[in-house]
């Protein structure tokens, strides 16, 4: 499975005294009907001795134990907090066993066999989704969440990542502020605001945020390549090219940059820098289809460029041992 990028908050911490005591509590809470809080289950007295039971056997980490116990209670207990604890100790194995922690998870909030307003099963619900990159759902979840009271910097920042991979750049860039609001060090959220203000094509203030980046940090290449096309989407070329220029010496440049860099060159009349690149590109890639060389090589030709397209040709060549293929 994959492996989990965060172990923040309630999903990284294994489940311990803080669960069992509020427990009992809760449970004398509720024999007037009443939970504790609105967010999560209430808890019969009745039910006590079975959740505290699961609860020992997952700190004494016999999960196995725990789940058979689960599996027994499961009719007879009537919590939430029971199928939320078998999310847990599936979300915690390794590896992650996810489909069964979302199923869980899913029982824990059910309307009728659950309890919808669980607020530390939406989350857990979200980290499972987000882990497997379901964005939509992990951002359902995580809103879910924060409606009922989660607010700080992780399920903002977190909420911030889906919606900026599911292309809705302007909630992301929201979610990425808050996040930013409640982080006691935000640099990682200002950066995927960054990434947020480049989706809306908002160059500049994108711009400005990087080249901070790039000050604190100046052997990050990838700093270097959001400020190189940043640069590019200011229509500012000689700026872009040195941004990926610096990420070549770095020897971070892939065939992207590297293409990108050459077609600067190219159209800045620099051919000899613009053959080197593409070259550089193909070597890179190991790729046997060098259209974007190829095309480059079409313009130089007719622009009657024909010793830098030469060099070009050989180049080609030599990268593909095989040479040419006839239609192309």
């Amino acid at each position: 499975g994959k492996k989990r990028q965060h172990h923040i908050g309630d999903a990284g911490r294994v489940l311990g005294v803080d669960v069992s005591a509020s427990i009992t509590y809760r449970a004398v809470k509720s024999k007037n009907g009443a939970a504790v809080t609105d967010i999560e289950p209430s808890v019969d007295p009745e039910d006590v001795k079975d959740l505290q039971k699961v609860i020992e056997l997952i700190g004494a980490g016999d999960e196995e134990k725990a789940l058979q116990l689960i599996a027994r209670k499961t009719s007879k207990v009537s919590s939430a907090l029971l199928p939320f604890l078998e999310g847990q100790i599936h979300y915690q194995a390794d590896p992650v066993r996810y489909e069964q922690a979302i199923a869980a998870f899913e029982r824990a909030l059910d309307e009728f066999e659950g309890f919808p307003r669980f607020q530390r099963a939406w989350f857990n619900l979200a980290l499972c989704h987000y882990d497997q990159e379901n964005w939509e759902e992990a951002a359902a979840a995580l809103k879910q969440s924060i409606m009922l009271g989660r607010v700080d910097s992780l399920t903002y920042g977190l909420l911030g990542g889906c919606l900026l991979r599911g292309g809705d750049y302007e909630g992301a860039e929201t979610a990425f502020r808050s996040a930013m609001m409640l982080a006691e060090e935000g640099l990682q959220w200002r950066l995927a605001l960054g990434d947020s203000l480049m989706g809306q094509e908002r160059w500049m203030e994108a711009y400005r945020i990087f080249a901070s980046a790039v000050e604190n940090d100046p052997g990050n290449a990838m700093h270097w390549r959001k400020m190189g096309r940043c640069q590019s989407g200011l229509k500012d070329f000689e700026k872009a090219a040195e941004c990926f220029a610096i990420m070549t010496r770095l020897g971070a440049a892939d065939e992207g940059v590297l293409n990108l860099l050459a077609d600067i060159y190219s159209n800045q009349g620099k051919v000899d820098l613009a053959v080197e690149h593409y070259l550089l590109a193909l070597e890179q890639s190991g790729s046997v289809n060098p259209s974007r060389a190829l095309t480059s090589l079409d313009r130089m030709v007719r622009r009657g460029e024909l010793e830098p397209a030469k060099t070009l040709i050989s180049g080609i060549e030599r990268v593909r041992a095989e040479g040419l293929s006839e239609e192309e």
